[in-house]
């Protein structure tokens, strides 16, 4: 599972806005940007998450790859 890592308050990370969103639950806004090589960055409730694109990705390969392994063909 892709595990984001919360940013320090004071850290200065220069974004690219891509989409604003609500919680379901609560109706707080979510903001969600990209940031240096297309990292993910999701802030909500004044605070920032950093996720490694990188570790997206192998975590998508994973995924399929375990998909493709359980005879799963309703996606080709």
């Amino acid at each position: 599972m892709v595990q984001g890592k919360l940013q320090d308050d004071k850290t200065l990370i220069m974004l690219l806005h891509i989409a604003d969103s609500e919680n379901q639950e609560n109706g707080e806004p979510i903001d969600i940007s990209l940031a240096g090589a297309a990292s993910p960055i999701i802030q909500y409730r004044g605070k920032m998450v950093l996720f490694s694109i990188q570790d997206m990705v192998a975590e998508a390969i994973r995924i399929i790859d375990e998909a493709i392994e359980k005879g799963d063909t309703e996606n080709e």
